[in-house]
C-alpha cells in the first residue's frame, strides 16, 4: 500500500473533549509528507546516486588485490598495460554517465518517477553486485559493473530531484538532494578503508553494500509518485501569454516568445516579469539562450570533474610522484582527494540560499569562481 507512509487513521483526536480531529496527513493521500519524501530522496541519492565518482578509491582497492596484474610482463603490477586498462574502464564509464542522462530522462518522462527510480536503483544494485564478484583472471566483469552504476546512478538523482517542488524554498531542498548525491562519492572510500583496516575481502564488503542499495528500492516503489510532484501552478498571466503565443502563427516558432515579458503594475513604473522557461513548450526551452548557456557550462564542468577524478591516481603514480613521496603517501593523497571531493556538501546550504534568496546567476558565478580558484592553485608547484 503506497499510503504506508501516511499513518492510518488519517485523523487523530487533539484531546479528550469535544475538540475537532486534527489532520495528520494531506487531504490528497497520494502526496506523502514532504519531509518523508525528501529524506527518502536523499537516502536513494546517497546510496545509489554518484558512487561512480569514488573511482580513485575503488582503483586503490583493485590495485592492492593485483587485479589485471596478468597484463604485466612480470605478472605483478603496476605496469603501463594495467594502467591503460583502468583508464579505458573509467573513460567508458564516464562517457556512459553523460550519455545516459538522455535515456533516463526519457524514461522519467514516459513512465514517471516511481518506475524510473526503481529501474535506476536496480541497475546500480546489479552493478555493485558485479563489482563485488569481479575477478580479473576468472570473472572479469568490472567494466559492466562500472557501466551500470555510471549509467543508472545519475538517473536516481533525476528521479528524485522533483521532490524539491514540495517546498517553498525549492533550491534549498534541491541542494539537500544534490548534497546526498555528492556524499555518495565517499562510498568506495569507506569500503576501501574498511577492507584495509579490517582486512575484509572486497567481495564481502560489496555484497553487504548491495543490501544497503536494495533497501533503497523500498522508497523508490512506495514513496516516489507516478507523476513528478508539481510546484506552483501557472499564473493566469502566464497561461494567457502562452495561449496567445501558441495561437499566433508568427510567434509559434520563436524561442524568444517563451521569455516574453509582461507589463504589470501601473503605480510608479512598469514592472517586467519574465515568463518562466519551465512553463514554456519543450522546443522553446531547448532553443532558448539560457538553456544553451547552461548546456555549455555543464559540459565544461563535467569534463573538468571527470578528468581530475579519472586521472588523479595515475598522475600521482607513473608521473613520478610515487618515487618522490613513496607509494604509501601516494595512497594517502588519493584517499584525501576522495575525502575532499564530497566535502562540497558543506557549502550547498549557502549556494541553495543564494539561488533561493538572491539570484540564479550569482549562484553560478560563485560556484564557477570557486572552480577557477581551484584551477589557479593547481598552477603552483607542490
Amino acid at each position: 500500500d503506497r499510503r504506508a507512509f501516511c499513518p492510518a487513521p488519517a485523523f487523530i483526536m487533539a484531546g479528550s473533549g469535544d475538540e475537532a480531529p486534527r489532520r495528520l496527513c494531506p487531504a490528497n493521500s497520494d502526496t506523502p509528507n514532504k519531509w518523508v519524501a525528501l529524506a527518502s530522496s536523499c537516502y536513494m541519492c546517497l546510496v545509489a546516486g554518484g558512487i561512480m565518482y569514488g573511482w580513485p578509491s575503488l582503483l586503490l582497492l583493485l590495485q592492492s588485490e593485483d587485479q589485471f596484474a596478468e597484463l604485466c610482463p612480470t605478472g605483478k603490477g603496476p605496469c603501463g598495460a594495467q594502467e591503460a586498462l583502468y583508464h579505458w574502464i573509467w573513460t567508458v564509464s564516464s562517457s556512459v554517465c553523460l550519455a545516459s542522462s538522455l535515456v533516463t530522462g526519457l524514461l522519467l518522462d514516459a513512465l514517471g518517477p516511481r518506475v524510473a527510480a526503481t529501474v535506476c536503483t536496480a541497475g546500480v544494485l546489479l552493478g555493485c553486485a558485479l563489482i563485488a564478484l569481479h575477478e580479473s583472471s576468472s570473472f572479469n566483469v568490472l567494466l559492466p559493473g562500472m557501466i551500470l552504476i555510471s549509467g543508472f546512478g545519475p538517473g536516481v538523482q533525476n528521479a528524485c530531484v522533483h521532490t524539491s517542488n514540495l517546498f517553498s524554498r525549492r533550491s534549498t531542498a534541491s541542494s539537500m538532494i544534490i548534497g546526498a548525491f555528492n556524499l555518495s562519492y565517499a562510498i568506495f572510500l569507506l569500503i576501501e578503508l574498511m577492507a584495509r583496516m579490517l582486512d575484509t575481502p572486497r567481495r564481502t564488503l560489496m555484497l553487504s553494500y548491495c543490501v544497503v542499495v536494495a533497501a533503497a528500492l523500498v522508497p523508490a516503489m512506495l514513496i516516489m509518485p507516478d507523476k513528478p510532484f508539481s510546484g506552483k501552478k501557472k499564473s493566469s498571466a502566464t497561461e494567457t501569454l502562452l495561449a496567445r503565443e501558441q495561437s499566433s502563427p508568427g510567434m509559434q516558432s520563436s524561442p524568444q516568445a517563451a521569455a516574453a515579458t509582461l507589463a504589470v503594475g501601473r503605480t510608479r513604473k512598469t514592472v517586467l516579469m519574465t515568463v518562466l522557461l519551465s512553463e514554456a513548450p519543450l522546443h522553446h526551452q531547448v532553443l532558448s539562450s539560457p538553456f544553451i548557456a547552461l548546456l555549455i557550462w555543464t559540459t565544461v564542468a563535467m569534463f573538468w570533474m571527470n578528468f581530475y577524478i579519472g586521472t588523479v591516481a595515475s598522475r600521482m603514480g607513473h608521473g613520478g610522484s610515487v618515487e618522490i613521496v613513496g607509494e604509501h603517501l601516494r595512497n594517502e593523497y588519493i584517499e584525501l582527494f576522495n575525502l575532499i571531493s564530497p566535502a562540497g556538501v558543506l557549502f550547498l546550504p549557502v549556494i541553495g540560499h543564494i539561488f533561493d534568496r538572491v539570484s540564479f546567476s550569482l549562484g553560478l558565478l560563485v560556484t564557477t569562481g570557486m572552480g577557477l580558484l581551484f584551477a589557479i592553485l593547481l598552477l603552483f608547484p607542490a
